[in-house]
């Protein structure tokens, strides 16, 4: 009984928000003078409508996963990860010089590899802000949110000048090689990038690892109470170090995997924005990373539904992002709601707090 009280509880919030951005859309969709009914029934349309739709709707939902995965270990312990975006460009910049310059091996071992150096190029670019964050105290959020940008301008600069494809008219990498791409999974028109196995399958890994082994349960007490943490012996700063490795590792999945899945070349400004979708989706799911299967899911039947919302119907695919933002919006609510909450239980304890 206890367990469904709480499943029911971890739930309600996702579900009233995601209820909330639905109505918000809705109002919003009638002032712009259309059906919010026909503009629905055209986002799951576009989203659910045909084998070619859904299939494109979860192929979407595996960097969303990925990404979404990232930020919920690095919050685990109080490490608000907003550097994803550029983790996951910084991955696939390396999956990619792996899969072009790595030759002659045979394409299990060769995506293998190239999937491991995109975990290592986005580990790699969560090292600094780690380091900052364990050596200087340096908030997270600032170190890492800088780094994107640094990112962008870093992979940018390197296929503009040194790995530019020479039969290109467009500023790209070269193609990966064959044996590093993602193979489908195919029935007719419903073609899945085997890539959502892998996401699937490091959303269980993460749930073990966080909930059933030692190192997890000290990244989550590091993340509950880190001073109480430190002094029961637990490494606070290794914690968060492999924590942030961690995060920006499976970010750096995520660009891998939309490489060797969907696009196959590298091109400059990529910038398709799961990094910073993967806060949402990682925030509405409170960090449970089988739920972040099905929150990015849900982000992704926005994403691709919304194109044919506008097509079809006319509506803007901006009403989209305003629903995303009533999602943000009632969890960060719920949170604001939880620390009001303490701090009036503090306050009649009797403890002095600065704001009553």
């Amino acid at each position: 009984m206890d367990k469904v009280k709480k499943l029911i509880n971890d739930i309600k919030t996702p579900l009233l928000s995601i209820f909330f951005s639905f109505l918000v859309g809705a109002t919003l969709i009638i002032f712009s003078g259309k059906n919010p009914i026909e503009a629905y029934a055209a986002l799951f349309r576009g989203a659910f409508g045909s084998p070619a739709a859904l299939s494109q709707t979860l192929n979407k939902s595996i960097s969303l996963i990925f990404t979404g995965l990232a930020v919920s270990i690095a919050y685990q312990c109080k490490s608000l990860n907003i550097g994803g975006e550029g983790q996951l460009v910084f991955g696939a910049f390396g999956a990619s010089l792996a899969g072009i310059f790595i030759k002659g091996l045979p394409a299990v071992i060769h995506i293998i590899v190239v999937l491991a150096v995109g975990f290592a190029f986005g580990a790699i670019w969560a090292l600094i802000p780690a380091i900052l964050k364990i050596k200087k105290d340096v908030n997270t959020v600032i170190s890492t949110i800088m780094m994107n940008y640094v990112s962008f301008s870093v992979v940018s600069f390197m296929i503009n000048t040194f790995f530019k494809a020479s039969k290109s008219d467009f500023v790209t990498m070269e193609q990966v090689l064959d044996t590093a791409r993602l193979p489908y999974i195919q029935f007719s028109t419903f073609r899945i990038n085997s890539g959502l196995v892998l996401a699937i399958i490091a959303a269980i890994v993460l749930y073990i690892f966080l909930n059933k082994t030692v190192s997890g349960y000290e990244i989550n007490a590091v993340g509950l109470n880190p001073v109480s943490s430190n002094i029961s012996g637990i490494n606070y700063k290794k914690n968060v170090l492999i924590s942030l490795l961690i995060s920006g590792g499976l970010a750096g999945l995520a660009g891998a995997t939309d490489l060797m899945g969907s696009m196959g070349k590298l091109y400059d400004g990529y910038n398709p924005g799961y990094g910073f979708d993967g806060i949402p989706i990682a925030l509405l799911a409170k960090g449970n990373p089988i739920v972040i299967i099905f929150t990015s899911l849900l982000f992704s039947v926005l994403r691709v539904g919304s194109i044919t919302m506008q097509t079809s119907v006319g509506v803007s695919r901006t009403i989209v992002d305003a629903m995303q933002g009533v999602i943000i919006l009632f969890i960060a609510a719920e949170y604001i709601i939880v620390l009001v909450v303490e701090a009036i239980k503090k306050k009649k304890a009797g403890d002095k707090l600065w704001f009553l």
